[in-house]
């Protein structure tokens, strides 16, 4: 993956030459045409700034232009690596060059697109994940679909994503049937904008809609010491989950890792899942269907989110109009890691 990482450009050289960006140009390809003293203070100028030519630069400007930036917020979740195998597997059956940076859990993805097309113009932009709710940004100047969260309202971007909140209510569902009434959450984001956040407000809704109120120590959450959407912070959020949240007869996780990495926490601590401890996941990963206990999950249909993404990228590309949401149905698969609750055994 590349970081688009601040770079010395022509700008910086021509500002320090006191001459036009054209010129610094034309200098640096030995274009003719330009006096001998004014080329050889631009390539001095260029020496002391320490320029390095962008080749990759240089080779996406020269590509056709079908050329997508794959923009991955959180590189580190394995559901984006699943989902981004099938895009670029689709992407490139439709003739588009694939192109993929990453942007860490805090950084400012739209801001960073906006750099990758000022310096790569690439002919559109598909985001994986990020907190885009909410965040007035102006539209890039070529296409973007965002994957898995929700559209920016103040541009064109446009989002393919589950219906989380649904999603978040069959949990609920499932574990309410089964008598549990104290259930707590393993959250990532208070931000209403962002995919955990969504997930979060979705929970609280659902529960009052069997009247179960959640405390605020029921919301588990952690110091951020490793990055969200990880098994390390899962296991944070499962040893934080037993002072949170220890009458808790079930736990709902905002991932399949984060589920997994307090599942084996819990299991450090001498509680087992299920007989001590409900655990549910959500996205579906392979790897929940390979643990003791397997994991009761959400399934997200990878393939028809990655579908989508690429139909409404290429008709942007050509064109075309596109829905602003594209919304579709995750579905709850089931595992061993949940049972009735204790008290409803006995």
């Amino acid at each position: 993956m590349r970081s688009a990482a601040k770079a010395v450009t022509i700008r910086d050289i021509a500002l320090a030459s006191g001459v036009g960006v054209t010129t610094v140009s034309r200098a640096l390809n030995n274009s003719p045409g330009i006096a001998p003293e004014t080329r050889a203070r631009v390539l001095a100028e260029a020496t002391r700034l320490n320029y390095q030519p962008n080749m990759y630069a240089k080779s996406l400007r020269a590509a056709d232009a079908r050329t997508v930036a794959v923009v991955v917020k959180g590189p580190s979740n394995p559901f984006f690596q699943l989902l981004y195998d099938d895009l670029e597997q689709l992407l490139r059956g439709n003739d588009c060059t694939v192109s993929l940076f990453r942007a860490s859990h805090d950084a400012d993805e739209f801001a960073q697109a906006r750099e990758i097309c000022s310096r790569y113009q690439p002919a559109a932009v598909l985001f994986l994940g990020g907190g885009v709710a909410g965040k007035a940004a102006p539209s890039l100047p070529v296409p973007s679909v965002v994957a898995t969260a929700p559209a920016w309202p103040t541009n064109d971007t446009v989002s393919v994503r589950i219906d989380d909140r649904r999603a978040v209510a069959d949990v609920v569902d499932h574990l309410v049937a089964m008598g549990h009434e104290h259930i707590a959450l393993l959250s990532t984001d208070e931000n209403p904008g962002t995919v955990g956040g969504i997930r979060r407000s979705a929970f609280v809704e659902r529960m009052a809609h069997y009247g179960l109120h959640v405390p605020s120590q029921h919301i588990v959450t952690a110091p951020l010491k490793h990055r969200p959407y990880s098994f390390d912070y899962g296991y944070q959020l499962g040893k934080a989950c037993t002072e949170q949240a220890a009458s808790c007869t079930a736990v709902v996780g905002s991932s399949d890792v984060l589920a997994l990495g307090a599942m084996r926490a819990l299991h450090d601590q001498g509680i087992s899942c299920p007989d001590d401890i409900a655990i549910t996941g959500f996205d579906g990963l392979d790897v929940a269907r390979c643990t003791i206990p397997t994991l009761t999950t959400i399934d997200q249909p990878v393939q028809a989110i990655a579908a989508s993404c690429v139909s409404n990228l290429t008709g942007l590309i050509a064109g075309r109009k596109v829905p602003k949401e594209t919304t579709l149905r995750g579905s709850l698969r089931l595992g061993e890691s949940t049972a009735k609750p204790p008290r409803v055994r006995r």
